[in-house]
């Protein structure tokens, strides 16, 4: 391994994926501690060493190879934390002391310290009382045997990244596919750790692929294709054999369809809105340019207008009751929450349960959060602490143990997760010398659906060096946004990581609200400014007319209809768009399968237009 990958690496998932490795080696080889004497450093034995040097109280364990003849040792591994949390953290580096002494001071090791010499199948030092002796010996095995472990590993990453490329091309998603082939080109000279990083990328890219490719089979049984459906899906459950997440989810949708539902859809943002980003600058929240450069920009990027929004705008007002955020359905108004750092009780205080309510219910139904340090602690679900009263808004289901201390000299570093999309916007995947001031230092390891995409490393915060840094979310019904917070300040000095934060939170598909309609049966409801809402209705043969209506208006509000797929703005079979109050009529001949219906609120009135919805199928029947 080169140094500089090295350092970049010890992502969470590595050490679950090295000690699974680490379970298989030791139970082919297992590995016998005995007593030897540290002199034992100089080997002749041209097999392969590894040496572990271990200094108390706070200890760091070097791990370090030799080359054939046994006189120089090289780099290898290094791992820097307290002995009985040994086995949470992997992080690498290059050093090249050629004695004991030397390894204690290129490590920073102080006297007294003990030396391990260990080679497959055998420790020829240990001292009595280490912490968890088997995992720690069958974890020495592994690295003794990297390179056989890493062509294994090679050989499966590889055929992984082949097969899912191959769906990608079928399916159409030229995004994934152009990330497939970076990810096969560094295959070829990945080290382990590099792999492991891949592998656990395109388990990423095979979810998004087996959204797209299932929602695309379900628009076959809309369209009353229903065997064409559900032949593609048994296909795409062989496809996706190797990627238990996307498989998961691809045999879900086969049992949706088998029922005679094709459950969810996934699309772009087709619920309408009226506001791009919405940038907090209430009680406790910063004010700050670089906030309001990257809300502006964002909503540049949506086409929709960007507004700086305080608690009464948040709370609604007489002519707002629903508040900003909402349409008075509960579907997200605006698109794009920024929550900047401050003093995140400061912001609960002013906006309570009732601030909390409509934060949440913006963001399970379609808006995206973005937040950093006093922004990350109000997306939490508060303190994890038996009976603690949350003081958060519970965006993210995970809980904060503790708080960071004030600013301390150095700074900490950032690593992000290797293949991850938000690495590319690091230089090197580090950012170096992250504003840290008191935010959280604990956040909740192994939340589902929660991505952990960076880590604090270094600087001058003992609390800090492998605890999250970075982490995104997403409901796991695809109907909301995603969140994307750090318990640091990036946008201090990384305004352009700022942006590809709030890229990445904006760019993900998704789950459209579905209503089912009966023939016949009328629908009250009340439409949002500029918002889409949507039903549908279910075309048996034989069927000879479609009638749907709009009525009971009291502001304008316009009919979108489309066979098999939802219209939008570019995109219908038929549309109704009369001015003011008139009623809205459209009439065809159907064709089997499901018809959707858009309610457009083509309007301005902050509290909705009520309307009724009739959908009417003509059959000999009813002739």
């Amino acid at each position: 391994m080169s140094g500089g990958t090295q350092s970049r690496m010890g992502v969470f998932a590595l050490w679950a994926a090295l000690f699974a490795c680490a379970s298989v080696h030791a139970g082919e080889d297992p590995v016998v501690w005995s007593e030897a004497s540290s002199a034992a450093v100089s080997v002749a034995d041209p097999a392969q060493y590894a040496v572990v040097a271990v200094a108390e109280p706070a200890a760091r364990v070097s791990l370090l190879k030799t080359i054939p003849n046994g006189t120089r040792l090289e780099g290898g591994r290094f791992l820097s934390m307290p002995v009985p949390k040994l086995l949470e953290r992997l992080k690498c580096l290059t050093a090249a002391p050629a004695t004991f002494a030397d390894v204690l001071k290129a490590q920073g090791l102080a006297a007294p310290a003990t030396l391990y010499l260990t080679k497959k199948g055998g420790v020829l030092k240990a001292e009595a009382g280490l912490p968890e002796v088997e995992k720690v010996s069958a974890f020495l095995t592994v690295l003794c045997d990297l390179d056989k472990l890493a062509l294994e590993k090679r050989k499966e990453v590889v055929k992984k990244l082949a097969d899912l490329n191959a769906i990608a091309g079928r399916e159409r998603v030229a995004e994934v596919a152009e990330a497939l082939a970076g990810y096969r080109r560094e295959a070829n000279s990945g080290d382990i750790d590099a792999l492991l990083g891949m592998e656990a990328g395109s388990a990423r890219l095979a979810n998004a692929v087996a959204l797209r490719a299932t929602t695309n089979a379900k628009y076959l049984s809309l369209g009353g294709n229903a065997k064409g459906a559900l032949d593609k899906l048994s296909a795409l459950s062989k496809d996706f054999a190797g990627f238990a997440e996307a498989l998961s989810a691809v045999e879900a949708a086969r049992k949706e369809l088998e029922g005679g539902e094709p459950g969810a859809l996934l699309g772009e943002w087709w619920h309408g809105g009226v506001l791009g980003a919405v940038y907090y600058t209430g009680k406790g929240a910063q004010k700050l340019g670089a906030f309001e450069a990257l809300g502006k920009r964002i909503s540049q990027k949506l086409k929709l207008p960007y507004q700086e929004i305080h608690a009464a705008d948040l709370l609604g007002r007489s002519n707002d009751a629903n508040g900003i955020l909402l349409y008075p359905d509960g579907a997200a108004r605006a698109r794009f929450f920024i929550m900047p750092g401050g003093q995140a009780h400061d912001t609960w205080n002013e906006l309570k349960e009732p601030g909390r309510k409509l934060l949440m219910g913006a963001f399970q139904n379609g808006m995206n959060y973005i937040g950093s340090c006093g922004g990350c602690w109000a997306a939490s679900s508060g303190w994890d602490v038996k009976n603690a009263l949350c003081t958060q808004f519970c965006l993210w289901p995970g809980k904060l143990n503790a708080k960071g201390p004030a600013r301390q000299d150095p700074p900490p570093d950032i690593v992000l997760a290797p293949f991850h999309p938000l690495a590319k916007a690091a230089p090197g995947g580090v950012l170096k010398g992250v504003f840290f001031n008191g935010g959280p230092t604990e956040m909740t390891l192994n939340v589902p659906s929660t991505e952990y995409i960076g880590r604090f490393e270094g600087g001058g915060h003992p609390e800090l060096p492998g605890k999250p840094a970075l982490i995104a979310y997403c409901p796991p019904d695809a109907r909301g946004g995603r969140l994307v917070v750090c318990a640091a300040h990036p946008e201090t000095k990384f305004p352009a990581f700022m942006d590809a934060m709030a890229d990445y939170a904006i760019d993900h598909p998704y789950a459209l609200p579905r209503n089912p309609l009966a023939s016949g049966a009328a629908v009250q409801g009340v439409s949002g400014d500029k918002q889409l809402q949507y039903y549908e209705i279910k075309v048996t043969d034989g069927a000879r007319k479609l009638e749907i209506v709009l009525t009971g208006l009291d502001g304008n509000v316009d009919l979108w209809v489309r066979h098999g797929q939802p219209p939008n703005l570019a995109a219908s079979d038929a549309r109704s768009a009369n001015p003011g109050t008139a009623d809205e009529k459209v009439s065809l001949a159907p064709k089997p399968g499901v018809y959707f219906i858009v309610v457009y609120g083509n309007h301005e009135a902050l509290s909705g237009v009520k309307y009724t919805l009739t959908a009417s199928l003509e059959t000999p029947a009813t002739k």
